[in-house]
């Protein structure tokens, strides 16, 4: 009897040590201090799309219609300060830690599920701390001129005698007044 409660107690032992574990790497596969989080910044994008006219004497003479179009729009993107997520379950408990990404690359959502729930607290008021989210404003749309051939507007000429060419992206960082970087 003492043998198969010794056996039963060892294996019970060796299973509970085969739990999981993960390891974040840098490029050179030195492990980190946990998974890598950048804070949200607010930035301005402007895009500035080239057009030309198209080919062909009839369109030639539209070539005033073909200005660069410029759009703005504010965004935020995990461009911030950089800061480690890391997960120390408790040696006996049973937990699920999950850290899920936006597509722009910035932090969408970190769940703790423990047993043991005294940490939750702690985790969500340092991530309320550590990620302040900033309302961006509406960017502000500037109308197109209404130069005009006929009854047609300078956006309806473009489309029918103009072609796109490249598009450009600047991101610049916006600084709101009252805040601290």
């Amino acid at each position: 009897m003492k043998t198969l409660l010794f056996w039963t107690l060892t294996a019970a032992g060796l299973l509970s040590g085969c739990a999981s574990s993960l390891v974040v790497t840098d490029a050179e596969q030195k492990a980190v201090a946990g998974i890598p989080v950048r804070t949200p910044a607010l930035v301005k994008v402007t895009k500035t799309t080239d057009y030309k006219p198209l080919p062909g004497a009839e369109h030639q003479k539209f070539k005033e219609y073909c200005t660069p179009e410029v759009s703005e729009e504010f965004q935020t993107l995990p461009l911030g300060n950089l800061y480690f997520i890391s997960f120390k379950p408790a040696a006996l408990a049973d937990a699920e830690f999950k850290v899920e990404f936006a597509d722009s690359g910035a932090l969408k959502h970190v769940s703790l599920n423990s047993k043991a729930s005294s940490g939750v607290e702690q985790v969500s008021g340092l991530l309320s701390t550590v990620l302040p989210f900033v309302k961006a404003p509406k960017a502000e749309v500037e109308a197109l001129g209404t130069k005009a051939a006929g009854d047609k507007t300078s956006a309806s000429l473009r489309a029918e005698h103009c072609v796109a060419g490249k598009t450009t992206a600047e991101i610049s960082p916006v600084e709101l007044p009252g805040l601290k970087k």
